[in-house]
């Protein structure tokens, strides 16, 4: 269990430093206005975790049972992840060597370099 609470509270504070971020730049504010979307982020081995963004501003991550339908779908291993959200790995390095897999419209990649971006 001590893996997972520590990967939700990775999520937890993801989600709060992209919050944060959105609530001091009134240009991302803005960009963001109106932004509403389902996320999907599948960690192997630790499974599914699902969010929503209402207006740009993110909710928390839970983890859920299995696959779900969303508008941003993200995959990859956890220790991906981790070197993404600590910026030892570029989120487009990472992608173009197809460590991280993401379905997702165009505009849709940009928010999720916001989300693992910049902290």
């Amino acid at each position: 269990m001590g893996v997972e609470t520590n990967l939700d509270e990775i999520l937890k504070n993801l989600v709060e430093k992209f919050n944060k971020k959105v609530e001091e730049s009134e240009d991302l504010r803005k960009r963001l206005q109106g932004f509403n979307r389902k996320v999907l982020l599948k960690l192997d081995p630790d499974g599914f975790y699902y969010a929503e963004i209402r207006d740009g501003k993110f909710e928390e991550f839970k983890k859920i049972d299995s696959e779900t339908d969303t508008d941003i779908k993200i995959e990859t291993t956890r220790d991906v992840f981790l070197q993404l959200i600590s910026q030892q790995l570029s989120p487009l390095v990472a992608y173009v060597n197809g460590l991280v897999k993401i379905k997702a419209p165009l505009r849709d990649l940009l928010m999720v370099k916001e989300l693992f971006g910049g902290f």
